[in-house]
């Protein structure tokens, strides 16, 4: 039977789901809870915050993007909220940008297939779990940089906690930008600005380049204040209309912390115009 060009471009656009019959082959990034199962997770748990950290708007009957999906737990929050969610994220470890650090260049090679296996784990653990709580959620795995127009009209685009791992992080926001109709939600690290930060009207609207030649970091970029991502969505046509604060638990290498997070809630201005 003939296929026709919508269901080649959805081909095209959508990975088939991945059969995966065993837990001990997945990493699950963030805690979670399945069907039939305890608790899994080994790094952010944010199921006591997740309404906040989502920038607490109403998901019911949108269609929403959820960017940097890793094991897909906000993608399965948001469908139980009442979503239509496509989940995104990368290929493959090709695509992650590490920092050319001098210091890991003889590992490089190394390091690479170690994050790769992780990587797979955790697709591993993104269809496990699409499996166990038998979500209809699609998945495009692909570039953060251009995310095709293809995917079509989003009422969300929500952007979890990635700017920081990403070489050119205003390059991301302006392609998620383009398929955002109302809403572009972006978490940062931190709280939100407070009367010192305005001080004297002075904003701090830093970027702070992370690597340094005396430290060994290869995988996180920027410190991005709020103010200046808020100042990037406004760049590109969305104006801020919230700031939520949310407090999660995180392992940071064998310690449990409480980390501060703020979800920026953007929304379309009225006229603005797309980008290409």
């Amino acid at each position: 039977m003939a296929i026709s060009s919508q269901q080649k471009s959805a081909q095209d656009l959508y990975s088939p789901p991945r059969q995966v019959s065993s837990v001990d082959d997945c990493f699950f990034y963030h805690y979670m809870d399945l069907p039939q199962h305890q608790t899994l997770g080994t790094t952010w748990d944010l199921r006591d915050c997740v309404d906040e950290y989502l920038g607490s708007i109403d998901y019911s009957d949108k269609r929403v993007l959820d960017v940097g999906t890793a094991s897909g737990f906000l993608t399965f929050e948001m469908e139980k909220r009442g979503a239509e969610v496509v989940s995104f994220d990368m290929p493959s470890v090709d695509s992650w940008d590490f920092v050319p650090h001098f210091t890991r260049t003889p590992y490089w090679d190394k390091m690479k297939s170690s994050r790769e296996q992780c990587n797979q784990q955790t697709r591993n653990a993104y269809w496990y779990a699409h499996q166990k709580m038998n979500s209809k959620a699609k998945v495009h795995y692909g570039d953060v940089y251009d995310l095709p127009l293809e995917l079509g009209n989003f009422d969300i685009v929500f952007m979890g906690m990635i700017l920081p791992h990403l070489r050119d992080p205003f390059q991301a926001i302006y392609s998620a930008s383009r398929l955002a109709s109302e809403y572009l939600v972006v978490t940062n690290p931190g709280r939100k600005p407070r009367w010192l930060d305005n001080l004297f009207g002075r904003k701090r609207f830093q970027a702070k380049f992370i690597p340094s030649k005396d430290n060994n970091n290869s995988d996180v970029w920027w410190a991005l204040s709020n103010t200046c991502i808020e100042r990037m969505l406004e760049t590109i046509g969305f104006n801020v209309v919230d700031r939520i604060e949310s407090s999660a638990t995180c392992n940071v290498d064998g310690k449990i912390k409480t980390c501060k997070n703020l979800a920026i809630v953007s929304r379309r201005a009225a006229g603005a115009a797309r980008g290409k």
